[in-house]
């Protein structure tokens, strides 16, 4: 059962709401952090602009569209485009969310990669603030659609687009990091297995030369030893067999040098030996 469960729990922990793809854990800690400081900032640009909320307040629902202001800066990082474009037009309507879409929007335009969809998230927010308090603007006694077009093309700038630059030239920053780290990373791992392919060539070049060394000297001495063995033969045959016994040795050392030098690396070409 324990080895079965860890697999869906690692499938659903980058699915978390206040997580974006790819990172670990849900990150309840830091949602409830922000939906607090979201809170304090709707607050307090509610107490600023009073005039407009106490307006706002007679015939439409403020607080539950202040409440989803807060849930949709919370989830801007598993869909950044969604929250942008969801602030951007509340923002026409409930003004004092206007901070939490310059977050959506600095968040949203870090995180895509690609112009074509930070323009695209961009202009999409803009126009939907645009839109929204150019068709509220009669409701909430602002003046006439024209000038909640022209105020909702200010706030649109403020909060949209300029958020949106800083957090474009955050995003490239980031990601310009990111690649250097990764290209240092593939150099010193590139240098280190420089390092190892040297290591062992200098290990088989020594190697080598030590067999090249130490077999001549043994092929010596097992030949000197098989002429010795021939001629005791008749001159002192009970000595034949000490000298057969040098000869054997030899070879059998021989053998043993060739195993023991080959951990180091190939020997190449090894010299004759005595048969």
């Amino acid at each position: 059962m324990s080895s079965s469960a860890s697999p869906v729990s690692e499938h659903h922990t980058p699915r978390s709401l206040f997580a974006e793809p790819g990172e670990q854990g849900r990150q309840l800690w830091r949602a409830a952090g922000e939906a607090v400081l979201a809170a304090v900032l709707v607050l307090l640009t509610y107490s600023v602009d009073s005039g407009i909320h106490t307006r706002l307040g007679v015939g439409w629902p403020a607080v539950p569209l202040g409440a989803v202001g807060v849930a949709l800066v919370l989830v801007r990082r598993r869909y950044p485009v969604a929250a942008v474009v969801g602030l951007a037009a509340l923002m026409g309507v409930v003004p004092c969310v206007a901070l939490l879409t310059a977050v959506a929007a600095h968040t949203a335009t870090r995180q895509l990669r690609t112009p074509r969809r930070r323009f695209g998230v961009l202009l999409g927010a803009a126009a939907a603030a645009m839109l929204t308090c150019a068709a509220f603007a009669p409701v909430l006694e602002l003046g006439s659609q024209l000038f909640g077009l022209a105020l909702a093309a200010v706030l649109a700038v403020a909060t949209v687009v300029v958020p949106g630059l800083v957090g474009t030239a955050a995003g490239q920053s980031d990601r310009l990091l990111r690649a250097l780290r990764e290209r240092a990373a593939a150099a010193e791992e590139a240098r280190r297995l420089a390092d190892s392919e040297s290591r062992m060539r200098e290990r088989s070049r020594i190697a080598a030369e030590m067999h090249d060394l130490l077999g001549h000297r043994l092929s010596l001495v097992s030949l000197h030893a098989g002429g010795l063995e021939m001629a005791l033969l008749k001159e002192a045959p009970e000595l034949r067999d000490e000298a057969a016994v040098v000869r054997r040795t030899t070879r059998d050392a021989m053998q043993e040098l060739r195993e023991v030098l080959g951990v180091l690396g190939p020997l190449g070409v090894a010299p004759a030996s005595a048969r």
